[in-house]
């Protein structure tokens, strides 16, 4: 601490940004190096600090230091489950929102203990503008729903 204190509003790094100019957080979690780094590509020129993980124990360690705004989180990942990414996710409650990207057959009863935190489920394959409008949804803060192909609502 200096001899002169200034006031918080003095100092620009406690300066709060505006919402739209505020850097966003996204956490890409998938055992596919391939498909983490073609998920990677949707935040190119967007305002989003981008962290990848690529199993459920490097996700759990990113998301306890970075507190996403996001997570991309595949389910079926090599240490341990997706389902126990989101039972974290749900303990810490975090206001941290999650797209499940799987291959795997899922219903939204399988996201219901969920609830508040996935808020889209998108299956493999897909193509790179569904992502892509999922994020600009996100962005947006809309309430809409996107129009998607292979796309499933929770």
């Amino acid at each position: 601490m200096g001899l002169f204190r200034r006031s918080k509003a003095e100092i620009p790094s406690l300066q709060k940004a505006p919402e739209a100019n505020r850097t966003r957080k996204v956490l890409i979690v998938d055992d596919d190096i391939t498909i983490a780094e073609l998920n990677e590509t949707v935040f190119v020129g967007r305002n989003w600090a981008v962290k990848t993980a690529y199993n459920g124990l490097g996700a759990l360690s990113t998301i306890n230091l970075e507190k996403p705004d996001l997570v991309l989180l595949d389910l079926m990942l090599p240490d341990i489950t997706g389902e126990k990414v989101l039972e974290s996710l749900k303990a810490a409650r975090l206001p941290t929102k999650v797209i499940v990207i799987t291959g795997r057959y899922v219903t939204q009863k399988d996201f219901e203990p969920y609830q508040g935190i996935v808020i889209w489920v998108l299956r493999k394959p897909y193509p790179m503008s569904d992502l892509r409008e999922l994020v600009d949804w996100f962005e947006a803060g809309a309430e809409m729903k996107p129009k998607l192909s292979q796309i499933g609502d929770v």
